[in-house]
């Protein structure tokens, strides 16, 4: 009875170390690339598939599995396993504290993005493997413009391409790149919504004005004249002509909505109706 119960007892212990064995080999070894990084985390992931060859090696048949020679081999391999996650865990959770968009993003995901450029990305066809993972870190970036080096466009979902005003390098880690990145596109948008808003009484048609700039810029900078318009016309007590303004416009608007547009312009005509 004794010996059903150590052979029940190890033979569960083994499909546990199979199972887990499966999902972190799915996660953390599904690349070259992936295996570099994970080796250079976590010593352990080094001995990984060597222990557990050892172990499948001995395991021949249910009666093994209570031998005092693969008893050891089983302990051995679910201390590494523990090991492995333990030292993932904690690589992960640096980086999150890093990088606070990381939180957003799953854990296979972050050491593909550190796998990708660690230590470097070798092509811009690598890098084209972390356009999914930016989609998720930026709301509003579908996808990047780059050559072998740079970052130097960021694309949205609805296919508008803005270049940066400063370009990028991503051959670097990410803890260095991705805040550079991120500057960037504030440096870029605000540098957008200023040109906007000295070019806004240069245009006599607005809707070419609005086509001129990028979506984005064009909205606040129309929401600002706004307010500019309405401060001025409270101080002056004419705000019957902010009304006449502000039908004018919508009409205008309305007009433009009715024409064949492509989906990046209706979606901006469309935010400035409403």
């Amino acid at each position: 009875m004794t010996s059903k119960i150590e052979i029940m007892n190890s033979f569960e212990r083994f499909l546990a170390i199979q199972s887990r064995k499966v999902d972190v080999q799915k996660a953390y070894f599904s690349s070259p690339k992936m295996t570099v990084l994970t080796n250079s985390i976590s010593a352990a992931a080094a001995s990984f598939e060597s222990t557990w060859t050892d172990l499948i090696c001995a395991v021949n048949n249910l009666q093994s599995l209570i031998n005092p020679v693969i008893v050891p081999k089983i302990e051995a391999m679910e201390k590494l396993l523990f090991q492995l996650k333990t030292d993932l865990d904690n690589f992960l959770e640096e980086k999150r504290v890093a990088i606070p968009r990381l939180f957003f993003v799953a854990d296979d995901e972050v050491l593909e993005l550190f796998a990708i450029c660690h230590p470097c990305c070798t092509s811009g066809d690598d890098f084209d493997l972390v356009a999914p993972i930016l989609e998720k870190l930026y709301e509003g970036v579908k996808s990047v413009e780059h050559d072998d080096e740079f970052i130097t466009a960021m694309i949205s979902r609805l296919g508008e391409k803005v270049r940066l005003a400063q370009p990028v390098s991503f051959k670097t880690s990410p803890e260095d790149w991705l805040p550079r990145f991120e500057e960037s596109m504030k440096v870029t948008v605000e540098l957008a919504i200023q040109k906007a808003y000295e070019t806004f009484d240069k245009f006599e048609n607005r809707i070419e004005w609005i086509k001129s700039n990028s979506a984005q810029a064009s909205i606040v900078v129309i929401q600002i004249k706004h307010a500019e318009m309405v401060d001025e016309a409270i101080a002056s007590q004419k705000l019957n002509e902010v009304v006449d303004n502000i039908n004018d416009q919508l009409a205008e608007l309305t007009k433009e909505s009715l024409k064949n547009l492509n989906e990046l312009d209706r979606c901006t005509i469309q935010n400035l109706i409403i």
